[in-house]
């Protein structure tokens, strides 16, 4: 996105009282990601931030060489008193254990443990390589061919034992200036042993994964698969029953601390993350 947008966003955004998050509810409190991190021993200067929320800081790095990092810095600071920290190292690892997996996988960014300048290792953050391209979310015409890579790459991940989980959310989709998919945020992604005792469940993530495909790929007029449409499971029907009036509370208490305005989206914080900005 240009920056020039970027800073007039925010400026509308600031007229219509939008104010910065409260620390508590950044990542990392009043903290800003490091200017400099370093990655297999190379140097990387911060360039821009993508977002920072509750959960983590995302931000992009380069290098001399103008090679580019997306580092993701999880939960650091203490909320409402108690230590963070814990959980922000294990969304870190978590992460790291998924890119590892699958770092032969095309489609999937190679991922790095990330440390400062002075040699600390950042336990709570986790990059990967920037792809270059766009969320699916900021686009208006993808090519049919597009979802069958993307449903080839989620029948990879299945094969070696991932559930992507996150499908639903459509700036998690990158479509590559080279036409391919690419999955990037592995945050709640799961790898369950498909054994006798939890095959069930390792079936519902998979079902959960494929009927997100299903959807986008009809939501973008791609319909004549050849395919019978999978209905809404009842798990996703129990967990919309639940997360929606959820979502909705939490949006009205940002709107009401005036870190949103309007509808409570996303699209409406300063420093929103860039594959939501131009959702209609």
């Amino acid at each position: 996105m240009n920056p020039g947008n970027e800073r007039r966003d925010g400026e509308d955004l600031r007229s219509a009282g939008v104010r910065r998050r409260p620390p508590m509810l950044r990542a990392m409190g009043e903290a800003e990601p490091p200017p400099r991190i370093c990655v297999e021993g190379e140097m990387f200067e911060f360039v821009s931030l993508y977002k920072h929320d509750a959960w983590a800081a995302t931000s992009l790095y380069a290098n001399s060489a103008g090679r580019q990092l997306v580092c993701k810095i999880n939960r650091l600071s203490p909320m409402c008193g108690l230590p963070m920290a814990w959980l922000g190292r294990w969304l870190a690892r978590r992460e790291l254990y998924f890119f590892d997996r699958l770092r032969d996988v095309t489609g999937v960014p190679r991922g790095y443990a990330v440390g400062l300048p002075d040699g600390t290792r950042m336990a709570t953050a986790a990059a990967h390589d920037f792809v270059l391209g766009h969320s699916l979310s900021q686009l208006t015409e993808v090519p049919p061919e597009f979802f069958i890579r993307l449903r080839a790459l989620l029948d990879e991940l299945h094969r070696r034992g991932v559930a992507y989980v996150d499908l639903h959310k459509h700036e998690n989709i990158l479509v590559g200036d080279d036409g391919l998919p690419y999955l990037v945020d592995f945050q709640i992604s799961a790898a369950v042993p498909r054994v006798w005792g939890v095959r069930w469940f390792w079936r519902i993530l998979v079902d959960s994964d494929l009927y997100h495909w299903e959807k986008i790929s009809r939501r973008w007029g791609v319909t004549n698969w050849g395919k019978v449409e999978v209905p809404r499971p009842w798990w996703i029907r129990l967990h919309r029953l639940i997360a929606n009036p959820f979502r909705r509370v939490r949006r009205r208490i940002l709107v009401w601390l005036g870190i949103r305005s309007g509808d409570g989206r996303a699209r409406t914080e300063l420093g929103c993350e860039v594959g939501l900005r131009q959702l209609p």
